[in-house]
């Protein structure tokens, strides 16, 4: 696995856990023909609690009712109003617009060569953390140009995205001109 980005999280306390997880598991490269291939691959991590941890630590809700109505009322291990489900925000709905860092134009062209001229475009996720993760180049008018825009993404870092003060990720769709 390359790389990996949690979309969503019943409680963005578990995705650290999560991405823990997911750095630990074991994944075989996809091939066609022989040959790999690049993939994206949709993993569910599912979390048990069977000591109750979350309970005792205060940060979810009894595991049963003193009757079964007050079991009902809270549905077990129901989500607290303060707990915000994480998941994809669009631009719009961040508290403020993405800021950039930190960043580092890196050029690529053919040796002894000028610098090519032309257009890549890139989208791409900025995680909770400002970091840039999953570039997917949609357009591209060289190879060079690509790895001039994949390099220079590699070499950037936003300000983490926050809605309502809360961590998010966004998806960012970005046009690199050259020349």
């Amino acid at each position: 696995m390359v790389d990996y980005l949690a979309i969503e999280a019943s409680h963005h306390g578990l995705l650290e856990k999560a991405e823990q997880k997911l750095q630990k598991a074991k994944f075989e490269v996809a091939r066609y023909k022989g040959e790999p291939v690049r993939g994206r691959l949709a993993v569910a991590v599912a979390f048990f609690d069977p000591e109750q941890q979350a309970w005792k630590s205060g940060t979810g809700g009894l595991p049963m009712g003193g009757s079964v109505s007050d079991a009902v009322e809270r549905r077990v291990y129901e989500r607290s109003k303060e707990l915000e489900v994480y998941k994809e925000s669009q631009p719009a709905e961040l508290d403020q617009p993405l800021r950039l860092i930190k960043s580092q134009l890196c050029l690529v062209h053919p040796p002894g060569q000028p610098m090519e001229q032309g257009r890549v475009v890139v989208e791409y996720y900025v995680d909770r953390n400002g970091k840039i993760r999953l570039p997917e180049v949609l357009e591209s008018d060289s190879e060079y140009l690509t790895k001039s825009a994949l390099l220079t993404l590699e070499a950037s870092q936003f300000e983490p995205p926050l809605r309502n003060g809360r961590p998010t990720f966004v998806k960012v769709r970005q046009p690199f001109n050259f020349g």
